[in-house]
């Protein structure tokens, strides 16, 4: 036999004897019962919460390292036999490589069913999971202890969590169906699909979620802020109805959005970045159906904290009815920027258009904006009115200057000045003239 195969069959059986020692240490060091026994002392003692186990976990050793959990409970603080979360089964695995080289824990995949959860909050403002989050105080929230952990896949699915909120007026269930994250963590950008529902009683809201995109964490932008979460080729779709509106149909896709919060920890402020999003949708609100509407955005770009806003070239256009009456809306607008104390933007342009039984058409158009970051005005805006109401018609404009503050946020009208001149054959010319030095989004001052 030559030496190179007999070395190679040597060290083969070397790896293997090795692999065999590793595999029967593992299997007979766990002990399932002591592993829950030491959980379910610890979650007592701590937190004065039951846990318990329909069945003994389970080890499985090929083709990698798993763990799993069947029928797992826990219940309220305090409060042995008030349910407050519960696991059908869950399971993890690792990657054998490293526990076996280098002794280190890699997360290969997480996948879990059946999981409920509840989650409560009295008038005053106090949790059922307060005495969960205690441990967590003090800590860097952005720190992750040993190091960045990444996973290859997280699966969940029937996941449901029931919400009694009556400091916020909320109360229902938000259901996932369907949770599939590919392999994630700084720096990596993975597939992600989910599918929700809301089902909601107070605000009455039922709801389906359906999203998917490729999604990753990036380097935040300032020191001390959460790692940014960014979406690519996103395609959402959400349907239902609440929120006094019905049969809504709304798709929204976007080439990249950008999510930075900063507020989490305690930087001055969050930033959002959307690029090439089109929004799609339909419903019914105030008796009104829209059949079409559809909003373009070639780009958004907002950071509170540097004082900073670009809004790109987009346009809104609405096409619906009510009752005999038919809605045909369009309004555009260029792009705009705004640094600190300097704005460059252009004029915008608008129509609305009613026709059926009722015939109106609304024409808008304005000088280019001017202002700062907290103050931006769109001065002389000007809407023309031409119509036919039955046997009457009505012309007139109306004249105005557009101011939106963030601080507090106010959209207000400086003034504002109205004339009307309607005409029916069987009644004399009627004219209408309005003056106001201020209408704001808080009331009128004359």
């Amino acid at each position: 036999m030559p030496t190179w195969i007999r070395y190679t069959l040597y060290a083969l059986g070397a790896v293997l004897l090795l692999l065999a020692g590793a595999a029967t240490w593992l299997w007979v060091a766990f002990d399932a019962e002591r592993t829950q026994r030491v959980a379910v002392e610890w979650m007592r003692t701590h937190h004065g919460r039951e846990l318990s186990f329909d069945a003994p976990l389970t080890l499985q050793l090929w083709p990698q390292p798993a763990l799993a959990v069947h029928g797992v409970r826990l219940s309220e603080a305090g409060r042995a036999d008030e349910p407050f979360a519960a696991i059908e089964h869950a399971a993890l695995s690792l990657h054998l490589r490293p526990l076996l080289q280098r002794r280190e824990i890699v997360v290969d995949r997480v996948s879990a069913r059946g999981v409920t959860l509840k989650l409560r909050r009295d008038a005053d403002g106090r949790r059922n999971i307060d005495d969960l989050l205690t441990r967590l105080e003090g800590r860097d929230p952005t720190a992750t202890p040993g190091g960045p952990v990444s996973f290859d896949a997280v699966e969940l699915g029937a996941a449901e969590l029931q919400v009694a909120d009556a400091m916020a007026g909320v109360h229902g269930r938000l259901v996932i169906q369907q949770l599939s994250l590919g392999r994630f963590g700084p720096g990596l950008h993975s597939p992600l699909r989910l599918r929700a529902r809301a089902e909601l009683q107070a605000p009455a809201l039922d709801a389906t979620l359906d999203l998917q995109a490729r999604v990753g964490l990036e380097p935040a932008s300032r020191v001390g802020a959460a790692p940014a979460l960014r979406l690519a080729g996103t395609e959402l779709r959400l349907q239902g109805h609440g929120f006094d509106i019905g049969k809504l149909d709304a798709r929204l896709q976007a080439k990249a959005m950008r999510i930075e919060d900063g507020a989490a920890s305690g930087a001055a402020g969050s930033r959002v970045e959307v690029d090439d999003a089109v929004l799609g949708f339909s419903g019914e609100r105030l008796g009104w159906q829209i059949d079409a509407g559809q909003l373009r955005l070639a780009q958004l770009r907002l950071d509170v904290s540097a004082r900073t806003l670009a809004l790109g070239q987009g346009e809104l256009t609405a096409k619906g009815r009510r009752d005999a009456t038919t809605l045909d809306a369009r309004m555009a607008w260029p792009a705009i920027e705004v640094v600190g104390d300097r704005l460059v933007g252009a004029a915008i342009d608008g129509r609305l258009q009613l026709g059926g039984d009722r015939q109106l058409l609304l024409q808008m158009q304005s000088k280019a904006p001017t202002g700062s970051f907290e103050r931006i005005t769109l001065p002389q805006l000007r809407v023309d009115v031409d119509g036919q109401l039955g046997g009457s018609s009505i012309q007139g404009h109306a004249e105005t200057a557009l101011v939106f503050e963030s601080m507090p946020r106010t959209v207000a009208l400086k003034p504002l000045s109205l004339a009307l001149q309607v005409d029916d054959p069987g009644l004399p010319p009627l004219a209408l003239a309005f003056l106001c030095a201020t209408l704001t989004t808080a009331g009128i001052r004359s």
